[in-house]
């Protein structure tokens, strides 16, 4: 067990609740907390929230693919672009489909992130939650680029405009819990 700003809980419980909400292709981020943005010398920016993209375990290594919607500032870290581990584990690589790109995409172990990053927003599109995009017409700016999620996700985004939403996964009555 682990003890981060008040809350406690069991990390093997955390990563089998990012498994479970992966195969349910639930909308997942996770943030580093900050007063304000701040770049930190392993190339995560505090106060930024990532995108999950994957959590697969590959033999012995269960690994993360995040995504900095800004399209820069990578981790620096272990399995980071470019780094040996990749060289090293051609099987892992292989598996994950690892492409070394100045994308905005990484993988990390899970031990790495469970270290940084302290907060984790699910949207669960299984279990009626209700999805809404506001557009702030009221506001005199219309249009995407203005736009928030409300709802199940309660931050900022969409900077780079909305093309298409799908939202296909059947409704589900099962639920997680972290604690």
């Amino acid at each position: 067990m682990k003890v981060r700003r008040g809350e406690s809980y069991d990390d093997e419980k955390v990563w089998k609740l990012l498994e479970i909400y992966m195969k349910r292709q639930a909308l997942m981020s996770c943030a580093v907390s900050n007063d304000g943005e701040a770049k930190r010398s392993d190339g995560i920016v505090a106060g930024h929230a990532y995108s999950i993209l994957h959590a697969e375990k590959v033999g012995n290594y269960r690994m993360l693919q995040l995504r900095n919607p800004w399209g820069s500032f990578e981790w620096k870290g272990a399995w980071s672009d470019g780094d040996t581990k990749w060289k090293q584990h051609k099987d892992v690589a292989r598996k994950l489909k690892y492409e070394d790109r100045d994308d905005g995409c990484f993988w990390m172990e899970f031990d790495d992130w469970d270290k940084i990053f302290d907060s984790i927003d699910i949207c669960d599109r299984s279990a009626n939650h209700d999805l809404a995009l506001n557009v702030n017409e009221e506001e005199g700016n219309c249009g995407v680029v203005t736009g928030w999620w409300y709802g199940c996700c309660s931050f900022w985004c969409l900077c780079n405009g909305c093309w298409t939403l799908y939202c296909t996964n059947k409704t589900s009555d099962e639920t997680a819990a972290v604690r």
